[in-house]
């Protein structure tokens, strides 16, 4: 059975987004997202050789499929009444190079905290 834990992000315009990871190989996760992006047409995302750290609850994974790209995910723990915010950073794609903050639902730092302790992925 794969290991998966669900959180909850903003998206730019501040609406929320359920995202379900999911743990499918040694090094690989799905990223499953409701509401799907891209008109509807992008419900899940594939990412290939995902390496963490849990204790900093950072992740390294390339995009799977045509276009790859890296993409390094930073959380950002809660501290006082902030909430988490995964810092994503993309790089070597066509486009959209760049880094990207993520506000997360209260709790989720230590959800991701929690499935990285889990997966075991390789070491970041």
């Amino acid at each position: 059975m794969d290991l998966s834990v669900q959180i909850h992000a903003d998206n730019i315009s501040g609406a929320r987004r359920a995202i379900v990871l999911t743990k499918t190989a040694r090094n690989k996760v799905r990223l499953d997202l409701e509401p799907p992006i891209a008109l509807g047409l992008v419900r899940s995302i594939d990412f290939k050789n995902v390496r963490a750290d849990p204790t900093s609850i950072a992740v390294f994974c390339q995009l799977a499929g045509l276009f790859s790209c890296d993409i390094l995910v930073v959380v950002q723990p809660t501290a006082g009444t902030k909430q988490p915010v995964a810092m994503i950073n993309v790089s070597k794609a066509i486009q959209g190079n760049g880094t990207y903050p993520c506000p997360l639902a209260a709790g989720d730092d230590d959800r991701i905290r929690y499935f990285l302790q889990q997966a075991v992925f390789p070491l970041l």
